[in-house]
C-alpha cells in the first residue's frame, strides 16, 4: 500500500496524474456520473476543500484507489494509540466527503485503530466516477473492491445517509454469501 507522505504544505495539485483528472462539464451528466458543472467551480470546490482538509487531525497520505466504477480517494489517518485495534472506514453523506468528519477523527483515532476517510464516488470530492451505477448492488462491488484495494481484509465501516447506505448494501451482499 503506497500512500503519498508528502508534507502537506509542499504538495501539489494531486491531479497531475492523468489517469485521475476530475470529470468537469455536462458530457459527465449524459452520461449519469459525477462531476463539476465547470472548472470555475471545481476550482471553487478546491479551495474549499482544501481549506476544510487543513483543519483535520494530520493524516498519514492519501491513496487514489481504483475500482470498476472510479477512482477512490482515501485518507489514512494513523492512530493516537498504538493502531493495533481493527481499522475503521468512514463514508461520508451525500453532497458530503472526508472535511465532514472533522468533529469526529480525533475521538475516533484516540480509539487505538487506523482511521480511512473517503470521498464517495458520484458525489462531491476527489474520488472520480467513470462508469454509472446500474443498480444498488453496484455500490456494494465498488466498495468491496475499494477495500481490497486498501488491503483490508477486516474493517468496521461506518457511514452516514448514502454511506451508510452504501456499506449496508455491502452487508448485505456478503450476508448472502455471494461476492459483490
Amino acid at each position: 500500500m503506497q500512500y503519498d507522505r508528502t508534507a502537506k504544505s509542499e504538495r501539489e495539485d494531486p491531479y497531475v496524474n492523468d489517469l485521475v483528472r476530475p470529470n468537469i462539464g455536462a458530457q459527465f451528466r449524459r452520461r449519469r456520473l459525477g462531476h463539476f458543472p465547470d472548472a470555475p467551480a471545481y476550482t471553487r470546490y478546491r479551495q474549499i476543500y482544501d481549506r476544510a482538509m487543513a483543519g483535520l487531525p494530520p493524516y498519514d497520505g492519501f491513496q487514489d484507489v481504483p475500482t470498476g466504477f472510479g477512482t477512490v480517494r482515501a485518507y489514512r489517518f494513523g492512530s493516537d494509540g498504538a493502531g493495533a485495534g481493527t481499522p475503521l472506514l468512514l463514508l461520508p453523506g451525500r453532497t458530503a466527503s472526508t472535511p465532514m468528519w472533522a468533529p469526529n477523527l480525533t475521538g475516533l483515532r484516540a480509539r487505538g485503530r487506523v482511521v480511512y476517510a473517503i470521498d464517495l464516488l458520484g458525489e462531491p470530492g476527489l474520488s472520480v466516477q467513470s462508469r454509472p451505477f446500474a443498480s444498488a448492488a453496484d455500490h456494494a462491488v465498488w466498495l468491496a473492491e475499494l477495500l481490497a484495494g486498501l488491503g483490508l481484509d477486516r474493517t468496521h465501516l461506518l457511514g452516514v445517509s448514502i454511506g451508510g447506505w452504501t456499506a449496508f448494501r455491502l452487508a448485505l451482499t456478503l450476508r448472502k454469501g455471494s461476492p459483490p
